[in-house]
C-alpha cells in the first residue's frame, strides 16, 4: 500500500486502522510494526492475496464466498509466522470468538482448511514476512480486485 493510499485508508476509517495496528502489535508482541510500501505490483500484498484467492475459487464463486475465503486466507497468512504452539493458541482463540456454538466437527474442518491455506502460503511465499492488517475483495466489471494493507514484521521476531 503506497503512502497516498495508506493516508486515504486512514482518513476513511482511522479507528479501524488504529484497531488493526493494535491487534497486530498484541499478536506479534511488539509495537515496532510499519506499513510497507511497494512500487512493483507483483510485490504488493494484494497481488499475493489475489493469487491465493484465485487458487481457491472460480469465476462463478459468489462475492460473499470470495470475501469469506479471503478472510480465511488472511488468517492463515498471519498465523503462519508463528510456531505450532502459538498457531494453535491463536486459532483456538479465533474459533472461540467467532464460532461460539460450533461443534467439534466444524472446528476440525475449520482447522483443516486453515492448515491447508498455511501450507499453500508457505509454498508460494515462504519468505514473505508481512502481516495483513486489512483486506477486501470486490468485483470490478468481470474482474476481481483485492485491496489490502500489510504491516512489516520486525526482523527480530521472525
Amino acid at each position: 500500500m503506497g503512502k497516498a493510499s495508506r493516508r486515504k485508508a486512514e482518513a476513511k476509517n482511522p479507528e479501524f486502522m488504529a484497531a488493526s495496528r493494535a491487534k497486530m502489535q498484541r499478536i506479534v508482541g511488539t509495537s515496532e510494526l510499519q506499513f510497507q510500501s511497494s512500487k512493483n505490483p507483483e510485490e504488493k500484498i494484494s497481488h499475493a492475496l489475489q493469487r491465493l484467492l484465485a487458487l481457491e475459487s472460480s469465476e462463478e464463486t459468489p462475492l460473499a464466498e470470495l470475501q469469506y475465503m479471503l478472510s480465511l486466507i488472511v488468517i492463515a497468512w498471519n498465523v503462519s509466522f508463528f510456531g505450532a504452539e502459538k498457531q494453535s493458541k491463536l486459532l483456538d482463540e479465533y474459533f472461540a470468538e467467532n464460532f461460539v456454538e460450533a461443534s467439534d466437527v466444524v472446528k476440525q474442518e475449520f482447522m483443516a482448511v486453515i492448515k491447508k491455506l498455511m501450507f499453500v502460503k508457505q509454498m508460494y511465499y515462504p519468505d514473505d514476512n508481512r502481516l495483513v492488517a486489512s483486506h477486501e475483495v470486490r468485483r470490478v466489471g468481470s474482474r476481481l480486485l483485492v485491496s489490502a494493507a500489510a504491516l512489516v514484521r520486525p526482523a527480530e521476531n521472525n
